[in-house]
């Protein structure tokens, strides 16, 4: 199973970590881990390069983990994209509850 971890503070999204397999199907076929990576990815292209915020990446491999957090989550454009990034873990976990756990943690 796939976990989704979201990192609130005060409402708004500052980090995320996503960890294991979804064992949807096998690796390299399975799309609900290939969604789940193109957002998490997205997100952070967006913000490194579009935005030119330096959020935090932590990638192990091994547990098939990533770690992403970031400071500026009061600048307007930061919010609105890591939202709409949130927003869409989110859907895809209620699409695909069985391979997908998304959880919401505030600090």
């Amino acid at each position: 199973m796939t976990v989704i971890g979201v990192y609130r503070r005060g409402g708004v999204p500052i980090g995320l970590r996503v960890y294991g397999h979804s064992g949807c199907a096998e690796s390299g076929a399975d799309v609900v881990c290939a969604a789940v990576s193109v957002l998490v990815q997205t997100l952070h292209i967006g913000l490194a390069d579009v935005l030119g915020q330096k959020p935090e990446r932590e990638i192990d491999e091994e547990n098939a983990s990533i770690e992403l957090r970031w400071d500026d989550a009061d600048v307007e454009s930061v919010r609105v994209l890591s939202e709409t990034i949130v927003r869409a873990l989110y859907e895809t976990a209620q699409s695909y509850g069985s391979y997908v756990k998304y959880v919401e943690v505030s600090l």
